[in-house]
This record gives C-alpha cells, sequence and structure tokens, in this order.
C-alpha cells in the first residue's frame, strides 16, 4: 500500500520547488537589461529549444538590436506610457511573425518600432506628373482601403492625426514619432512638434501663409537694405559653400542663395548673439525636410539630387519661409549655446564628461590620461548637434526623437553654471520646449560610448584626436541611429541631477 503521507509530503515539496523556480524565474526577467535565462528553469515553464539552432543564433553576426531588445526587460521602461495600440515591428524571425500584431503591455515597444518604410509613399508618387502637397496624397490614401490593406498601420494612424483630426493630440503624436516618422508625412509632423504651426486643422494654412508672408517682409526690410559691406553677411556668405560638400543639392545657386536669407535675417534680429560658425548646419535638416514635402518620393534619396530651380517662385517661398520659422524655434530653445562665451555648450560639455565618468570610467580616465579634454572634441558636437559628426540623413531619422523628445522630456540635469553648484529643479536645460538639450547630452554620451572599444586602442592624445575628430559614419544607417537613441533613453532614465553632482 502506498505511503499516503510520503507521497503528499513529496508533492508538497515538489510544488515548493516549482513555485521557488517561478518566483527566481520572474525576479530574473525584471532585472533592467539583462537577457532573459535559457536555463533549466526557463525550459521547464516556456518550449524546448533546439540547442543547435540556440548556438546557431549566438554566433549570428547580424544579430539585430530588435532581437536583442526583445530578450531583455528594462525596469525603467515603466515609464512610458502605454499608449500604442498598433503594430509596427517588422517580420524579423519566423517566431515573431505570430506576435507582430501584439503589443499588448510591452512598454519598451517605443523603442524597438521600426522606421516606417517609405515605399507607401513612393507608390503614391509613382504615377503622379507633379508633386503634391501630402494633405492631398495622404487624405486620398488614408481613405483607400485597397492602398492602406498591406500599407503600414503606424503611418495610417499618423496620417489620421494630421490630416484627419480636426485638432491633433500633441501628446499622442509625439508617442508615435518619437520611433521615426514616414518621410511623407514628416514635414507637416515637425511644424507640429516644433509649435510652428497650430493643432488645429483648420487654422494650419492661415497661419502658414502669415508666416511666408512676414518672412518676405523680413527679407525687404534687412536682407535687401543691407550695408555693402556688412561683416556679418561676409562670414555667412563664406561658410555656405562648405556646408556639406558632398550633397550636391546644396551646391546649387539657388538654395545657397536661401540659406543666405535665412541665416543673415536670423542672425540680425537676434544681436545678442549674431551669427555663429556652425549655424549654416542646423538649417540643413529642416531644408531637406521641407524640400521633400515637394520632390516625388519624399526621400532623402530623391531630394538629394534634385533639381530646385525646377519648382515655382511660390514654392520655393514656402520651403524658405517654413525653414526660417523652424530654425527660429530651435535656436529659442537653446539660445545660450551662441551667446557671448557660448556658456550653454560648456555647460552641456561639462556634464558630458560627468556622464561618462560613471558609464565608461575606463574610456573616461583613458581619456584623462592622455590629456585629452571633452572641450576638444565635443565642443562641435554641441554646437552643430552632431550634423557634421552624422550622415545627414541619419541626422533627419535623429531629429525625429529630438523633436518627439523635447517637451515630453522630464529628465532635469543640473544647469546653473558649469562649476559645481548646482540647482536640481532647474529647467533651463530646455526640457519642455521643441528642443531637449538634456537629452542631446545623453544621446552625445552614447555616442562616445559607441566607439569605446576603438579610442582605448589609441595610444596617444594624437591618435584619440584624430580619432575623435574623425569618427567612421559615413555608412551609418537607421539601424545605428536607433542603437544611439536607445541606448541614450536609459541613460536618460538611468540619470537624475543628484547622479551628476561631483
Amino acid at each position: 500500500m502506498p505511503n499516503t503521507s510520503t507521497s503528499n509530503s513529496n508533492n508538497k515539496t515538489t510544488t515548493t520547488s516549482n513555485h521557488h523556480q517561478n518566483m527566481m524565474a520572474n525576479s530574473i526577467l525584471k532585472i533592467p537589461g539583462l537577457a532573459r535565462p535559457s536555463s533549466a528553469i526557463e525550459r521547464q515553464h516556456s518550449f524546448p529549444v533546439d540547442m543547435k539552432q540556440e548556438k546557431k543564433n549566438h554566433n549570428n553576426l547580424t544579430y539585430s538590436f530588435e532581437q536583442f531588445n526583445a530578450s531583455c526587460d528594462d525596469a525603467w521602461n515603466d515609464k512610458i506610457e502605454d499608449k500604442i495600440s498598433y503594430p509596427n515591428l517588422e517580420k524579423n524571425s519566423q517566431n515573431s511573425s505570430n506576435n507582430k500584431h501584439k503589443f499588448g503591455n510591452n512598454k519598451s515597444s517605443i523603442l524597438i518600432k521600426e522606421i516606417p518604410s517609405s515605399e507607401s509613399a513612393q507608390g503614391l508618387a509613382d504615377n503622379e506628373s507633379s508633386p503634391k502637397r501630402p494633405e492631398e496624397e495622404s487624405k486620398a490614401s488614408y481613405h483607400d482601403p485597397d492602398k492602406l490593406k498591406n500599407g503600414d498601420p503606424k503611418l495610417a494612424k499618423l496620417k489620421k492625426l494630421l490630416y484627419e483630426d480636426e485638432i491633433t493630440d500633441l501628446s499622442l503624436l509625439r508617442t508615435i514619432t518619437w520611433s521615426g516618422i514616414s518621410d511623407e508625412v514628416r514635414p507637416l509632423a515637425w511644424k507640429l512638434l516644433l509649435g510652428y504651426l497650430p493643432t488645429v486643422r483648420s487654422k494650419r494654412a492661415i497661419v502658414s501663409e502669415n508666416k511666408k508672408r512676414e518672412y518676405q517682409n523680413l527679407v525687404a526690410q534687412y536682407y535687401h537694405n543691407r550695408q555693402e559691406n556688412d561683416e556679418m553677411y561676409r562670414q555667412i556668405h563664406i561658410d555656405i559653400p562648405r556646408m556639406q560638400p558632398l550633397i550636391t543639392i546644396f551646391q546649387q545657386p539657388i538654395v545657397k542663395d536661401m540659406f543666405e536669407r535665412i541665416l543673415y535675417i536670423w542672425s540680425i534680429r537676434h544681436p545678442a548673439s549674431g551669427y555663429v560658425q556652425g549655424m549654416n548646419d542646423l538649417v540643413t535638416p529642416f531644408f531637406v525636410t521641407y524640400l521633400s514635402e515637394f520632390v516625388p518620393g519624399h526621400s532623402f534619396a530623391d531630394v538629394e539630387l534634385f533639381d530646385v530651380s525646377t519648382l515655382s517662385d511660390e514654392t520655393l517661398a514656402i520651403i524658405e519661409a517654413d525653414s526660417y520659422w523652424s530654425f527660429n524655434k530651435l535656436l529659442d530653445s537653446i539660445q545660450d549655446n551662441y551667446t557671448f562665451a557660448q556658456p550653454g555648450i560648456q555647460r552641456l560639455v561639462n556634464l558630458l564628461s560627468r556622464v561618462v565618468s560613471r558609464v565608461d570610467k575606463k574610456l573616461h580616465e583613458h581619456l584623462e590620461n592622455n590629456s585629452v579634454q571633452y572641450i576638444q572634441f565635443a565642443f562641435r558636437w554641441m554646437n552643430n548637434l552632431l550634423i557634421r559628426e552624422i550622415p545627414l540623413r541619419c541626422i533627419i531619422r535623429l531629429w525625429d526623437t529630438y523633436l518627439s523628445e523635447g517637451a515630453l522630456s522630464s529628465t532635469y540635469v543640473p544647469s546653473n553654471n558649469f562649476n559645481d553648484t548646482f540647482e536640481p529643479n532647474s529647467s533651463s536645460m530646455n526640457c519642455g520646449t521643441p528642443f531637449s538639450s538634456a537629452f542631446h547630452l545623453f544621446v552625445c554620451a552614447a555616442f562616445l560610448r559607441f566607439w569605446s572599444k576603438s579610442l582605448l586602442q589609441e595610444a596617444d592624445f594624437q591618435g584619440l584626436m584624430l580619432r575623435l575628430q574623425n569618427l567612421p559614419t559615413f555608412h551609418w544607417s537607421e539601424n545605428e541611429v536607433k542603437l544611439l537613441v536607445a541606448d541614450a533613453y536609459q541613460l536618460k532614465y538611468a540619470f537624475s541631477p543628484n547622479h551628476l553632482k561631483v
């Protein structure tokens, strides 16, 4: 006769053991950044693992960020509101194909959403003899079930938000656009994120027309009446040809004239800073984005070789005015970067040193031991917002996140002076404005850490400086940008004002 008490005891022991294993597995999965275990505990409660296939996957050199992110849990992602209810994951593997329409409660989805492909935008333009405003073709595609049947649900949601809703929900817009914006809707999305155009759809045309006329009046008042020997104009005129020398569109005379007017008028209207070298770079993302609105295909590749002189004077006036007012909005957020002694940049460089000393102490000490000061390489990163370090096509994608992050940012870092005195509640890092310097700080920290391995191989000051001033980013694509902003996002939530104190 079986021993009932012994059997019950064994069952209780097994149940207790299983319960402890479940608790252990669950607790492990809550540790930020820790890969989900492939131990016997997980296998017992999930599914059988093909060890040959697992080893093959482990050795796969094309292991994507999405696959890595899907295998990790980040506790700080709990700070993201789970507002996204649409699918947007590409088919990375057969295992993910069954789950591609399920975001559920995955609060890290904002980091791993794929950028919408421009194929849908190109498809809309294939049969068009002349470019149209996005309002026209986007509305048509939104109501066309055939075009949306195999399209991107995120793009459809954006089009509804931008072109159908009478009032655009900015909070929802920022949440969606943080992970990238499709080429065909980016111009309007940027204008709304910057606060340049109103969220009320019926008022946008009037505001846009008024802004265009106001800018044209400024051109007539200042640019056409400038002095013959204007030193500021002379410096702008010298800097323009140096701008993006590898992109042919910026070598077109009509484009150079537009940039001269934009930069001169802004500088003459802001005497506290005036023109500072590097400002010309900050206009380029806006110009390319707003030009793409009138280029069939809308993508950067289509814009890069486009002949701007083929556009009408009215269209050119719209692009120039939009670029000016957007540039104006951006610099309003970071004007202390360009006033006397550029205190904003010095403060950011100082804070960058402190962040890196905590996240990559070995690299920080290596730079210090070789007498490399952060101001010697990071000044340009802050002055030009990484535009001279990263290809323009990637900068435009990065600015999707920058503009979405700006008014969403809740990260306040010390910013009183660039000394050791701090006010944790200071808001001069431009959180709550179209551009957040705080997030740019963490992007720069992630950017430096990205090159840590190669920098540690440099043995002297000269080697380090040559490497830092000529980082090999020419081949970069969206994937590298996604890695960069994902790392910056984690740094943003890992740091608080107190963490940056000495």
